[in-house]
């Protein structure tokens, strides 16, 4: 795991939201590339590191060290149905652009993040509404100011009636309450929607796709809708217009519907829809030292999501992998070295157990491997004798006179350790 890392202070999403990755423990859940948790199998402390900011065009941006790696795809990639590559950091500085065009596709999550579901005080899409094109105060009974017909008529049915309901909305600070964030997929999309049937509309592109676009006097507002599309598998990219400098152009996956108002509604399915968000690396430039850590999850894909919903892993796919020395390794070890096998990979282990340097009277990964794979498809062990040592005559007698030794010693461990059935073991060879 050497190098390959983030800085302690990085966010990993969790169920429960986003934690620093350096408070992360063996056995806490993190979201992988599926929107469902994972376990963490290992957290590997690597000292202060180099790190980059790694940005995409859509402003989403994260820091890791330059051997992280990344999942990425090329345009001819996709064209010849090629499978996504795994590139380090540093390769790709540089070397970003194509044509003048960005080379490097990013994936995006494949489903809506599954945070578990909690109760919250004001109905979602009610709250998208006010929030949107409202007034939420503390004091008063919210009024909702709109030229849409049909949007006052879905305003009158899920709006409060009574100032307490609105209270919720004032103390988000004039946004999107945390408990709405984090929360079951249902409850973002809500809230989403009542933003967007209230200040945003669909643009039909050219392709045949639409994008929908929102725009709102206010920054907070603004991060609260990029960071709901980014947790239901689409895009959210801030433009800076003049006359209103918070506008965000959305592109959502397919079967994640932006709007309720049947108006809204029928120009996205007639435009299009959204077409296929699409995410690609637009720069990756220094960023200082710091202390960096990396993490091991169970996700079949090693893909875990780190901050603004990007898509990062450490596993090296498509890889020719040799473990040396291996003898050295413990149990422990040698499962987290074999567990971080990527696709299109091969690995070889090589060892001798006779040279066993673990402190402790530790046992080697080495020895106890063979126990426990032998007979897994596509595992194969090749095991060497004095006959295969192409060195000095000696030096196989000497391994020979080692191994004799060794199983003399095991003998006489297993006579004096274990019990009768050690015993009648021993006599039984004696006849």
């Amino acid at each position: 795991m050497r190098g390959r890392a983030q800085p302690v202070f990085t966010g990993v999403l969790t169920p429960e939201g986003f934690r620093p990755i350096g408070s992360l423990r063996v056995g806490d859940l993190v979201i992988g590339s599926n929107g469902e948790p994972t376990p963490v199998l290992g957290v590997y402390p690597q000292g202060e590191k180099d790190v980059y900011r790694v940005t995409a065009q859509d402003g989403a941006s994260t820091l890791c060290c330059g051997d992280h790696l990344w999942t990425v795809r090329t345009a001819s990639d996709r064209r010849r149905n090629k499978p996504w590559r795994v590139l380090e950091t540093k390769e790709m500085i540089g070397d970003l652009r194509a044509a003048h065009a960005r080379r490097y596709e990013l994936p995006l999550l494949s489903a809506p993040v599954r945070h578990p579901e909690q109760e919250v005080p004001m109905d979602p899409y009610a709250l998208g509404l006010l929030l949107g094109d409202g007034c939420p105060t503390g004091a008063t009974t919210p009024s909702f100011a709109t030229d849409d017909p049909g949007a006052a008529v879905a305003a009158g049915a899920v709006l409060p009636t009574g100032a307490p309901g609105c209270r919720v909305a004032a103390a988000g600070g004039g946004s999107v309450p945390a408990a709405y964030h984090e929360n079951a997929v249902e409850i973002r999309l809500g809230v989403l929607q009542g933003l967007l049937d209230s200040a945003g509309e669909p643009v039909e592109q050219a392709g045949g796709a639409c994008l929908v676009r929102f725009t709102t006097s206010s920054a907070l507002i603004g991060d609260d809708v990029v960071d709901l599309v980014r947790s239901l598998g689409g895009v959210a990219e801030v433009a800076v217009a003049p006359a209103d400098p918070h506008v965000v152009d959305i592109r959502l996956p397919e079967g994640v519907e932006p709007f309720r108002l049947a108006r809204k509604r029928d120009a996205y399915r007639a435009a299009g829809g959204g077409g296929r968000p699409v995410r690609f690396i637009d720069s990756i430039e220094p960023a200082g030292r710091t202390e960096a850590v990396c993490i091991q999850v169970a996700a079949a894909d090693s893909l875990y999501v780190t901050e603004d919903h990007l898509l990062t892993h450490n596993t090296l796919n498509d890889a020719f992998i040799i473990l040396d020395e291996a003898q050295n390794t413990t149990p422990e070890q040698m499962k987290m070295f074999l567990t971080r096998l990527g696709f299109g990979s091969k690995v070889v282990v090589t060892g001798d157990v006779t040279q066993v340097d673990l402190p402790g009277g530790q046992r080697s990964g080495l020895k106890v491997v063979k126990d426990i794979l032998d007979g897994v498809e596509d595992v194969h062990f090749s095991i060497l004798t004095s006959n295969d040592v192409v060195r000095h005559r000696l030096v196989a007698d000497i391994v020979d006179a080692y191994e004799k030794w060794q199983v003399e010693q095991d003998e006489g461990d297993a006579g004096h350790h274990g019990g009768p059935g050690a015993r009648s073991r021993g006599q039984r060879r004696g006849r």
